[in-house]
């Protein structure tokens, strides 16, 4: 798994043009980032207990794996900086979801395998909810499939993933995409991004 993990990394590291940070393991249950030390630390059991937990395929499972990565790599990317909760955690944490989607979808990784990876992950404390992390990291699927940089579809959805964020802290129920209106049938239909599928 540790390989698999180190294996994305550098494929992300040359797609960034980035050094490619260093890959440690812990004990804990999660995944973590440092940017002092440019590091990215697995917690292996954790990451096995995602895999078996959300998948019945090898192809599910190596998603897991790529997603957790990718959404690592990006914490590094946006400099991201230590815990918390409310609102400004999970902005960064949205904020590494659209990067993680940015990520694969820049290295040309099959999507097909992640899509259940947010699952019963967000707690709406320190982490969103499944329904706006998977929101977010369409964004970031879109985005790169569109060639924006990963710094310019953040800044354009900027004040959608604040309305995320300020959600995750306080009311904790999904936001749904701004939908536009259909002028030939006057109904609301869902945007480009809300169709995004992966």
């Amino acid at each position: 798994m540790l390989g698999a993990v180190r294996s994305y990394v550098h494929s992300f590291a040359i797609a960034t043009g980035l050094r490619v940070p260093r890959v440690t393991t812990t004990w804990k249950r999660n995944a973590f980032a440092d940017l002092a030390k440019w590091e990215i630390i697995m917690g292996t059991d954790w990451l096995e207990q995602q895999a078996a937990a959300h998948c019945v395929t090898g192809t599910c499972a190596a998603g897991v794996i790529a997603f957790w990565t990718a959404h690592e790599f990006a914490h590094l990317i946006r400099g991201h900086r230590g815990g918390g909760s409310g609102p400004g955690s999970c902005r960064r944490e949205l904020e590494a979801d659209i990067g993680a989607g940015w990520l694969l979808a820049i290295i040309g990784y099959d999507l097909a395998g992640v899509g259940r990876t947010l699952t019963e992950t967000g707690d709406g404390v320190t982490h969103p909810l499944d329904d706006d992390r998977r929101r977010a990291v369409a964004l970031g699927v879109d985005a790169a499939r569109r060639g924006m940089t990963l710094g310019a579809v953040i800044e354009w959805n900027d004040i959608y993933i604040d309305l995320l964020a300020q959600n995750c802290a306080s009311v904790r129920q999904p936001i749904p995409f701004v939908l536009s209106r259909s002028r030939s049938a006057g109904r609301s239909r869902p945007s480009p991004l809300e169709r995004t599928a992966f």
